[in-house]
């Protein structure tokens, strides 16, 4: 059986049915999309603003938070330095991090699984309504971390953690001696031709950055 692939006038279609269904309008923030099979891009185009403030439109070309998406990038950080024998997926914690509690219970595997127990500091009470500092070092966020009470014991339960991946960074940084994110952009990112994901740790002006909105009452 042959199974015939959609072409781009089918995946733009589609693309186009998405926006509608999602509710997407010219006037307000939006997304940009970008489908593409091999080398062969089927359909990129974006709706919406960048910026509803100074009422920009969204364009393909503006650069987005990664936010989340980054957690796979850090796994293949940690996953790196497996492979060049400079961390086991086994390794308890406390080889890196020493002073965290229970350290030497959780294996990094459970770090990337969501499976570690430790409390998500996004979870903490306060969080959302706290006003953030304008930049956090990795040690200052681990030790936040430190002070919260666990959620559940190691490999006793599941919950989508970004702690986990806090500290997941800062065994990248014990492991290699380098900042996490110094690390991923030259072992990882550019080896393979990426160059299009950059972390704000000098607070320069990027480009095309396109600001987060959301939808809460302020």
């Amino acid at each position: 059986m042959t199974t015939t692939l959609p072409g781009a006038a089918e995946v733009t279609a589609h693309a186009h049915g998405l926006l509608d269904e999602y509710g997407l309008r010219d006037d307000a923030p939006g997304l940009a999309i970008l489908v593409a099979r091999g080398d062969e891009v089927l359909y990129e185009g974006a709706r919406g603003l960048a910026s509803v403030e100074l009422n920009v439109p969204l364009a393909p070309s503006h650069r987005f938070p990664i936010a989340s998406v980054g957690k796979q990038v850090v796994a293949v950080g940690v996953l790196d330095l497996v492979s060049k024998g400079k961390v086991a997926l086994d390794d308890p914690l406390s080889r890196f991090l020493p002073d965290f509690p229970n350290g030497a219970n959780i294996p990094i595997f459970r770090l990337l699984d969501h499976t570690n127990g430790v409390m998500s500091y996004t979870d903490a009470p306060g969080f959302w309504t706290t006003p953030p500092p304008l930049f956090v070092t990795t040690a200052q966020l681990v030790a936040t971390i430190a002070s919260l009470p666990p959620s559940f014991a190691p490999g006793e339960g599941w919950a989508y953690n970004n702690s986990g991946y806090v500290l997941a960074g800062a065994v990248i940084e014990s492991a290699s001696g380098m900042a996490w994110h110094e690390y991923l952009a030259r072992e990882v990112l550019a080896p393979h031709g990426i160059d299009g994901i950059w972390h704000p740790a000098d607070l320069r002006v990027m480009p095309g950055f396109v600001a987060g909105h959301g939808t809460d009452d302020v």
